[in-house]
């Protein structure tokens, strides 16, 4: 499908050589989230074009970002350690400047007040919550998507950042307007680049209530696909450095679904901070914004010495540990495991936890499944670590069994037919495993069954439901109501480790 419409400021003319933006609604748990998609520019008639788009419901946007640094900011093309930006800026204050790239440049001022366009998403509206919705059908085109910017008084917000010096350095403040909190560079209304004094200075920025956000990491949801086909890209915040980047699909979102990480502050301290500020028009307002030491997990991986050896098995590596937000909030982001400094074999360290839910996982789950989770005295396999309640995790002990089970059986109608396109899925009896974990279920399972009819599931020991159901309903598959609705007819079975049971089923 494509999208096609022209961007114009308030007086008609057309706006040229800002960034366009798709968003895109999907589910993630059965829950509502915003997707990044593709990025395109206006041409000189102010219009863009999104083509070769993926069904899906989609928002349209105008970014528009006011990214100040401090005066002292040099000019050149270097990149951030030597305190240098690749773009011009506008002298705006005394103390900072305005760096100019491809964002609508605020207009004059009237009658005294300074002016400035805020983020505005289709149709011509700077709230998210109030957007419209283009639900693109395969082989759509929408004409006509056309936005109007419209100006907005400004206000400034300056303040201090405190914590350790070297967290100071290369941080990046963003200012996030409701409904932005989870996504990542390219959302903010403004930046502010925070001096080596730990001053900062965000300016012309839209009236309004914000999100004032001093990051460690950036994560995101985006469909991966749509982003593929266009070349243009968010410019780095101003004087970031270091940047790196992983990415991974999330099963159960739409085709083409993944999350990704970025790091624009590579071997900077463990620190972050995240709060809720109002910019009034015409008005500065002065915080202190108080850094804080992030979460941190200490512990070690062992193989169960009771699982039974596996015949013609091939050594397998020790598997890696990572976390995931329970609640599949991006923002809490993927942290991921290091070795101890000394190196111990099996020893992990895993930085960077925001206050929030984290589910404990393996790198290689189709080898390595996990047993328990023990930390003081309780198992958390099941249950999610709150990285609120506690600074620190030590001595986690996570472990492993190759000894997976596994509900192996074929799918057939009612006629006893092998069923060949349809979807089997596996979930637990008890309703409260069915939320809340993580990006990667364990105990929330679906496959598509072989030419054959057959299928094979391998999950925790536990009692489960499982269903088949034709391959086109399978996008509903971790959401909780659905299996509810789906659990009356469903075929009741247990597992206990190291052991297969056959189950066939009747697709409904």
């Amino acid at each position: 499908g494509a999208i096609n419409g022209t961007v114009m400021d308030e007086a008609g003319e057309p706006v040229v050589g800002v960034y366009v933006r798709l968003l895109a609604r999907i589910a993630v748990q059965g829950r509502p989230e915003l997707a990044a998609g593709p990025l395109a520019t206006t041409d000189d008639r102010g219009a863009y074009r999104f083509s070769g788009l993926a069904p899906g419901r989609y928002l349209v946007s105008v970014p528009s970002m006011q990214s100040a640094v401090p005066a002292s900011t040099s000019l050149g093309t270097g990149v951030g350690a030597g305190g240098s930006m690749p773009a011009p800026a506008l002298d705006v204050s005394s103390t900072s400047r305005l760096v100019v790239r491809r964002y609508p440049l605020p207009p004059p001022p009237r009658g005294g007040v300074s002016l400035a366009y805020p983020i505005t998403f289709l149709p011509n509206t700077p709230i998210v919550a109030e957007a419209g919705v283009i639900d693109l059908k395969a082989g759509d085109e929408r004409l006509g998507a056309d936005i109007r910017l419209e100006p907005t008084p400004v206000g400034h917000l300056a303040g201090r950042v405190e914590g350790p010096p070297e967290a100071l350095v290369r941080l990046t403040l963003r200012l996030l307007a409701p409904g932005l909190e989870k996504l990542g560079h390219g959302a903010e209304t403004a930046t502010a680049l925070v001096g080596a004094d730990g001053r900062f200075e965000f300016v012309n920025v839209p009236a309004g209530a914000y999100t004032l956000d001093a990051p460690l990491t950036l994560t995101e949801f985006m469909v991966t696909p749509l982003a593929r086909r266009f070349t243009a890209s968010f410019p780095a915040p101003p004087g970031a450095g270091g940047s790196s980047m992983n990415m991974s699909y999330v099963p159960g979102a739409p085709p083409g679904t993944a999350i990704q990480q970025m790091d624009f502050r590579s071997n900077a301290p463990s620190f972050a901070a995240r709060t809720s500020v109002v910019v009034r028009g015409g008005e500065t307002t002065d915080l202190i914004l108080q850094l804080r030491p992030l979460s941190r997990m200490t512990g070690r991986v062992v193989v169960d010495p009771d699982a039974p050896t596996i015949p013609d098995a091939a050594p397998a590596v020790i598997p890696s540990v990572r976390l995931e937000p329970a609640n599949g909030d991006p923002s809490l982001g993927l942290p991921r495991s290091s070795r101890t400094p000394d190196g111990t074999p099996y020893m992990f360290v895993i930085e960077g936890l925001r206050a929030g839910p984290y589910c404990i996982r393996v790198e290689s789950a189709g080898v390595w499944m996990i047993k328990s989770v023990a930390w003081r005295g309780r198992d958390y396999a099941d249950e999610p670590f709150d990285a609120a309640a506690t600074q620190d995790f030590d001595d986690v002990v996570v472990t492993v069994t190759r000894a997976v089970p596994s509900v192996i059986g074929a799918v057939r109608d009612e006629r006893g037919q092998a069923v060949t396109a349809a979807a089997v899925i596996a979930f637990p009896v008890d309703p409260a495993r069915r939320t809340n974990y993580g990006l990667t279920p364990t105990r929330l399972k679906m496959v598509r069954t072989l030419s054959t009819g057959r299928f094979r599931l391998a999950l925790p020991p536990g009692e489960y439901y499982l269903v088949a159901v034709p391959a086109n309903q399978a996008a509903a598959w971790q959401d909780a109501a659905f299996l509810e609705k789906i659990a009356a007819g469903a075929v009741r079975f247990s597992l206990d480790w190291g052991a297969n049971v056959t189950r066939d089923v009747v697709i409904k």
